[in-house]
């Protein structure tokens, strides 16, 4: 008995059957690459990665310097000046009768004489000098230094007179009426530094 032949509306399915079995194997793909790749992952939506923070330099302020305040002025001499002027001292009397001098000039050379006594015609002569003639000057410059005379008070002490511009002082070494206290220094320094 002979086949019987497959009615075209049936082979039509059976061939749309077979196309549709095979479509869905045809989007894998195959194991050597060839074949379409699948889809690649989503990163439109993936987070951006934190942006590292860029230090930013700050300008500091550049510091202004202090500047010490001047302090108070150096303690004034009790004259506030200093006077350069010749200066004459001269010293009589005493046990042995003597007249001694000392005459010392403005820029500090001094001379030295005895007139009367033992030493009589000594002549000795010198400079001041600048921490001494300084200080004689700053002494003369004194406002106490005025113009005074003391009477004499004692026969055998010796008596003084001490000349420096318009300004004498006469007094007896003898412990009264002691001058001011800035003449005894002007000849305490002479004592101490010349031949006086």
């Amino acid at each position: 008995m002979g086949r019987m032949p497959i009615p075209r509306w049936r082979r039509a399915l059976l061939v749309a059957a077979a196309l549709g079995l095979a479509l869905p194997g045809s989007g894998c793909a195959s194991g050597d690459g060839s074949g379409p790749s699948g889809p690649g992952p989503d990163t439109s939506s993936a987070p951006a990665p934190p942006s590292t923070p860029v230090a930013t330099a700050v300008p500091t302020a550049t510091p202004t310097p202090t500047v010490a305040s001047a302090g108070p002025p150096p303690a004034a001499t009790p004259s506030g000046r200093a006077v350069a002027a010749r200066v004459t001292v001269q010293r009589s009397g005493g046990l042995a009768g003597v007249t001694q001098e000392i005459v010392v000039e403005s820029d500090g050379r001094w001379r030295y004489r005895v007139s009367r006594g033992r030493d009589a015609g000594t002549a000795k002569t010198g400079r001041l000098n600048a921490a001494q003639l300084k200080r004689l000057h700053l002494l003369l410059g004194d406002p106490s230094f005025g113009s005074a005379f003391y009477p004499r008070s004692c026969a055998d002490g010796f008596h003084y007179s001490l000349r420096t511009g318009q300004r004498r002082v006469e007094w007896d070494d003898c412990g009264r009426g002691n001058p001011a206290e800035v003449v005894r220094a002007i000849v305490a320094l002479l004592t101490d530094v010349t031949a006086f």
